[in-house]
């Protein structure tokens, strides 16, 4: 019986840790998520706005006082509202978002030059909405897919532009086997090589995270 309890509280314990972590079987999209996880942990401000959100997976890591989950998948959006019946909601695209539609902390995950709709000749294009869209004083973060050897020139190009609007950005690599393993062990594993930046910087990025704080006027 005492052995029943102990179970029961280490499982309580492990899923209030890790329900609200996106998981993934690939290291590399668990180490993106560990890192966007960071973020929006590390950024408590007033409206979170979710592009691409999808069933809204991140939803639980925001820690604004506001949530607007923007998707153009209408089924998608209404299994997050269903779950989250709280939050506001946009159907939409990226590019035709509406102006009026601002966050203080902007998220777009595994959409640009990642999503097989998105259009990436449009990759500028998005970034600048994605800066537009992000309030005076907000912060930013999104990735770009790699799909070639160019994404040295992709990486310094956008963090010019970024730079223009912030006052600090960050870039990420991220890329380290990205094989389907157990659930069970790539968090933990995804955990340590996070903190050792060499072991995912060593091959070909898979994409690039870019992240951005003190959005200037």
């Amino acid at each position: 019986m005492q052995e029943l309890k102990i179970l029961r509280k280490l499982k309580d314990a492990y899923k209030k840790k890790y329900s609200s972590f996106r998981r993934s079987p690939k290291i590399s999209k668990q180490i993106l998520h560990l890192k966007v996880r960071d973020f929006l942990l590390a950024n408590r401000l007033s409206i979170g706005l979710d592009i691409g959100c999808a069933s809204m997976p991140y939803r639980p890591l925001f820690k604004t006082e506001h949530y607007i989950g923007v998707d153009l998948d209408s089924t998608r959006l209404k299994e997050g509202l269903d779950q989250y019946p709280e939050t506001e909601i946009c159907e939409s695209s990226l590019f035709d978002m509406p102006e009026n539609i601002k966050g203080d902390l902007v998220v777009c995950i595994q959409m640009i030059e990642v999503n097989a709709k998105f259009d990436n000749k449009r990759t500028m294009e998005a970034v600048d909405k994605l800066i537009r869209a992000t309030n005076y004083c907000g912060a930013l973060i999104f990735n770009v897919g790699v799909n070639g050897n160019d994404w040295q020139i992709k990486r310094d190009k956008i963090a010019a532009i970024l730079k223009k609007y912030f006052n600090n950005i960050s870039i990420d690599r991220i890329g380290f086997y990205n094989q389907p393993l157990p659930m069970i062990i790539t968090l933990p594993i995804a955990y340590i090589i996070k903190s050792i930046p060499f072991l995912y910087h060593i091959s070909t990025p898979n994409c690039l995270l870019f992240s951005a704080t003190g959005k200037k006027q």
